[in-house]
């Protein structure tokens, strides 16, 4: 199985991106996203189903999911982050 390791970035309130790498090469990235699970779901988009994937925000390390993972629990992912950010910004 590939490892593969995706960063979703917040640009700005309200808009997130997000790249994908093999080892030092980018294959993926797009910056134009309203919603962190749409993020999810695109990154998903970007990998093989199989595909090992680290997950992180703002330099966190959120989980490591296969491509397939992160397409059917997007949504599910998507909080997760949301409340861990939450809880380290205080808000």
């Amino acid at each position: 199985m590939m490892s593969v390791k995706a960063a979703i970035s917040k640009i700005k309130p309200g808009f997130y991106g997000y790249q994908v790498f093999t080892g030092d090469e980018k294959i993926a990235e797009d910056y134009d996203y309203s919603r962190i699970a749409d993020v999810i779901k695109a990154i998903a988009g970007d990998v093989d189903e199989s595909h090992a994937v680290e997950l992180s925000y703002s330099h966190f390390v959120v989980g490591t999911y296969t491509g397939l993972e992160l397409d059917f629990r997007s949504e599910e992912i998507a909080e997760m982050v949301v409340e861990r950010m939450g809880r380290l910004h205080g808000d």
